[in-house]
């Protein structure tokens, strides 16, 4: 099994009928994904750090990065921002353009994503990933309110 990229779950998660959990469900998670509602949406607002969704597996070694996009207007396409043209400040909440050395002010032609690689502290090739929504344009703001999560015996973390 191979982890969904973003354009795939950024489809999935605009799709209107997609079930969302409260919590991880227990049991075995080989192979699957589900949608969780994000209980970060009002922390990550306040400046509080990030509580990640507990489950039955036991003690994850974890790893997270920040991805800026630009969503394209035509049809509402993501395109990766290389972060050494592009970089968010997840503390300070602002998109800094390294060309020319200044704040993006207009974030509504950009989408950034943290995502969580983690490992289970007992089984190195048995794990998850979360995919968080921080900044999106307005009329994309129930994007926030979701994370997207995998679990399964996985070797490759590429996006």
């Amino acid at each position: 099994m191979n982890w969904f990229d973003l354009h795939q779950i950024y489809s999935l998660l605009l799709h209107p009928g997609i079930p969302v959990h409260d919590r991880i469900p227990g049991g075995t998670k080989e192979k699957v994904h589900f949608v969780l509602r994000n209980k970060n949406y009002d922390r990550y607002r306040r400046g509080q750090c990030f509580v990640y969704p507990r489950d039955d597996c036991g003690l994850w070694i974890s790893a997270s990065k920040v991805i800026v996009f630009k969503l394209h207007d035509e049809d509402s396409t993501l395109v990766k921002i290389p972060n050494t043209i592009m970089k968010f400040d997840i503390n300070a909440k602002v998109l800094l353009d390294l060309r020319r050395d200044e704040i993006v002010h207009d974030m509504s032609e950009y989408v950034v994503i943290k995502k969580l690689y983690g490992t289970l502290k007992g089984c190195k090739t048995y794990q998850r990933r979360l995919t968080y929504f921080l900044e999106v344009p307005a009329s994309m703001e129930a994007l926030k309110t979701l994370c997207f999560v995998e679990y399964g015996t996985m070797q490759d973390t590429t996006d």
